[in-house]
């Protein structure tokens, strides 16, 4: 069963994840550097956002899997507030 929750706001300056279980209580946070892909790049802005979410498992001590098929520490629902994915292209290439 999944039990994890992710919130993203990221944009120009930088990108931060915080790690919620269902009940919405805190377990971990993490930062990275800017995800907006208009001034970073589609690849880097992804990387960015992937490097938030992992410092946010591993500040709450949760190992990260990342297999669809795995049992453990899946993420089962994120809201993403991204800077420079307006529009419905922009926003498919961030999936």
């Amino acid at each position: 069963m999944s039990d994890f929750v992710i919130g993203i706001d990221g944009g120009g300056s930088r990108t931060r994840a915080r790690l919620a279980n269902r009940r919405g209580e805190t377990l971990g946070v993490g930062e990275a550097n800017a995800c907006n892909p208009q001034a970073v790049g589609f690849e880097n802005a992804q990387a960015e956002i992937h490097a938030a979410i992992q410092r946010a498992f591993n500040d709450a001590g949760i190992l990260r899997l990342r297999s669809r098929s795995a049992q453990n520490a899946q993420i089962a629902a994120a809201c993403l507030g991204i800077g420079g994915v307006e529009r419905a292209e922009e926003r498919s290439l961030m999936l």
